[in-house]
C-alpha cells in the first residue's frame, strides 16, 4: 500500500469517525420511538385500544392504566352525554401544542438515579407559520428497558394547552 493510499483510507477514517452519528442514548431511542410512531399514526385525542396497543411498548405500565381508565371515563361520558364530544377527543395528548408537531429534535437530557429527563424540541408549521416550543418527557427503566412515564408540556409559545401541564395530570383530571 502507498503512502498515498494510506493517508487517504486514514483521512476516510478520520471524516468518518467525525460525522458518525453516536450511538443514541436508549431512553431518548424510547423516546423517538414514540414521537416517530405518533407522527405515523397522526394521534389526536386519546388512544384507543387500537392505537394504545402500537405504542404501549414505550409507555410505563402506570401510564398505560391512567390511559385505559381514561378510555372507560371516557365511553361513560359519551354514553351519558350523547350530544357532547366527551373529554379526550381531540388534541395531541403527547405535546403541548394542540394542533401536534410536524418535526422534532432532541435537546439536553438530565439524568437522574431512576429517570432521565429528556428535552425534545418540536415545531408545527401549517400555511408558513411556525410554533415552536420544548416539552419535558420523563422516562423510567421498567422491565429492563427505558419507557416514557410522563410528560410535562412546555406549552407552545405562551399558546396553552387545554390538556393542563402534564399527560398524567391530564389523564386523571377531566370529567363528563
Amino acid at each position: 500500500m502507498t503512502i498515498r493510499t494510506k493517508m487517504a483510507l486514514g483521512g476516510c477514517l478520520l471524516l468518518q469517525t467525525l460525522f458518525a452519528q453516536p450511538a443514541e442514548d436508549p431512553a431518548a431511542e424510547a423516546a423517538r420511538a414514540l414521537y416517530t410512531l405518533d407522527a405515523k399514526l397522526k394521534l389526536s385525542g386519546l388512544p384507543d385500544a387500537t392505537h394504545l396497543k402500537e405504542i404501549a411498548p414505550y409507555l410505563s405500565s402506570g401510564l398505560q392504566s391512567l390511559i385505559v381508565k381514561a378510555q372507560s371515563q371516557q365511553a361513560r361520558c359519551i354514553k351519558s352525554h350523547p350530544g357532547d364530544k366527551g373529554p379526550w377527543v381531540e388534541g395531541d395528548m403527547f405535546t403541548s401544542n394542540f394542533e401536534g408537531f410536524t418535526r422534532f429534535a432532541f435537546g439536553p437530557a438530565k439524568s437522574e438515579p431512576t429517570r432521565v429527563i429528556q428535552t425534545i424540541d418540536f415545531e408545527y408549521s401549517e400555511n408558513g407559520a411556525k410554533v415552536r416550543w420544548q416539552d419535558q418527557v420523563i422516562l423510567i427503566k421498567e422491565k429492563g428497558r427505558w419507557v416514557v412515564d410522563e410528560i410535562s408540556y412546555g406549552h407552545a409559545q405562551g399558546l396553552g394547552n387545554g390538556f393542563g401541564s402534564g399527560l398524567r395530570g391530564t389523564l386523571t383530571t377531566r370529567g363528563c
